[in-house]
């Protein structure tokens, strides 16, 4: 929902069919690079310590200081 909003407002904004498609494409970027690491630990490393970690991960992001 949110990246069609997105993208509609983009395009009501700009009128470009190109930046359209660079908002896609940025937010895609992310999902392109972090899977592949993903998919490396998933083969290396216990499903549950990848777990556990990611959890600590959110948890620390989650009560850090907002700037």
């Amino acid at each position: 929902m949110l990246a069609a909003a997105r993208g509609w407002l983009v395009y009501k904004i700009t009128g470009s069919k190109a930046l359209l498609g660079a908002v896609a494409e940025a937010a895609s970027a992310p999902i392109f690079f972090f899977c592949t690491w993903g998919g490396w630990a998933a083969d290396r490393y216990p499903k549950r310590s990848i777990m556990a970690g990611t959890q600590r991960l959110w948890t620390v992001a989650r009560f850090a200081p907002a700037r």
